[in-house]
């Protein structure tokens, strides 16, 4: 315990200092680092998530389960979730993305990266276990605060507007800005904070987040978003 203790203050240290000195760059200043050929043969051209994963792979922040596969309904385990927030905190500071090597984990960079960034303050039981959509919401959250980022909140909302996120969850606070922000919307007002998230999913939450373009505006009463096809998590 008083390991874990120790390794929050660290951490929590580390991201006040990472917190003042983040400098944010604008969506133009971002630039994709590979392009995508349509190299997927599981993503169609018709797919409703195809922009979002070719842009998502374009700007580095995801690739393949292998050269032509992308695995659009399989699940982001937390390990994974971190990397993509640290990947968006790099394009949110630095334009680009840079990969980041492990010394015993593949994560172990972006692990290392999240931490001295703000993004990770809290030690998780595996990294190979699904993220929920609370943890993703923790994470993205952070790194879009950290990088000293501003977006502009489009979907107004207090506590206790989500009928599924109780006001005391350790993730609400987080919940409610990812909503507000336009990039977690849910539907029907609920978001589903204990469920898992698909990776066309996540590529989605990926390009809102680093090119802070295609926020849905929520409808009153949080019924379906006003943007035509475009699906959410």
């Amino acid at each position: 315990d008083m390991i874990k203790n120790k390794h929050k203050i660290i951490s929590a240290v580390l991201a006040a200092v990472a917190v003042m000195s983040a400098a944010s760059v604008s969506a133009a200043d971002i630039s994709p680092t590979r392009s995508y050929n349509g190299q997927f043969s599981d993503v169609s051209s018709s797919a409703w998530y195809y922009d979002s994963v070719s842009g998502a792979y374009s700007l580095g922040l995801i690739s393949g389960v292998d050269d032509t596969h992308f695995s659009p309904d399989g699940t982001i385990t937390i390990a994974q979730a971190v990397k993509l927030a640290a990947s968006c905190h790099q394009l949110l500071t630095d334009g680009k993305t840079t990969e980041l090597a492990g010394d015993k984990n593949w994560y172990d960079g972006y692990l290392s990266y999240a931490e001295k960034n703000g993004i990770v303050t809290e030690e998780y039981d595996s990294y190979t276990a699904p993220a929920t959509r609370g943890q993703i919401a923790v994470l993205f959250s952070r790194a879009i605060i950290s990088s000293g980022s501003e977006f502009e909140e489009i979907n107004p909302a207090k506590m206790g507007d989500i009928s599924d996120v109780s006001a005391d969850a350790w993730y609400a606070g987080a919940v409610y800005r990812m909503y507000r922000w336009g990039i977690m919307t849910g539907n029907g007002g609920k978001i589903n904070p204990e469920g898992t998230v698909k990776r066309s999913e996540i590529s989605v939450v990926g390009k809102k987040v680093s090119l802070d373009i295609e926020r849905p505006v929520v409808s009153e009463k949080h019924k379906r978003i006003s943007v035509e096809n475009l699906t959410v998590i």
